[in-house]
């Protein structure tokens, strides 16, 4: 049996959030996920995908306190949905995000 590390989870999750059901779920793992700050950056960076690192980016800060803002490429004026059911109302003008989350 394979487990995956915890950083490689959230990365999946972010990346296949269908698998999961809905943004609670995705909380739920980011919430219990233990994540070394440089082995999740190293991921996101060797990834290079602007709209995971801002979903990434964005849930860290919010629900782990780690602020990965000058370790990864997420910067353009582009907006994401935090995930496909999100509508949006709520925006992170840091994170260039769109969520609905309070």
């Amino acid at each position: 049996m394979f487990i995956a590390e915890d950083e490689k989870l959230v990365i999946d999750c972010l990346l296949h959030p269908e698998k999961l059901g809905n943004t609670d779920e995705i909380i739920k793992a980011i919430k219990k996920a233990s994540i070394d700050k440089d082995k999740i950056t190293s991921y996101l960076n060797k990834i290079n995908n602007k709209s995971l690192n801002k979903r990434a980016g964005f849930l860290l800060e919010k629900y782990k306190g780690t602020d990965l803002s000058g370790k990864i490429r997420h910067k353009d004026k582009n907006h994401v949905l935090l995930t496909p059911y999100t509508r949006g109302k709520h925006i992170s003008r840091k994170w260039m995000v769109k969520h609905d989350l309070d």
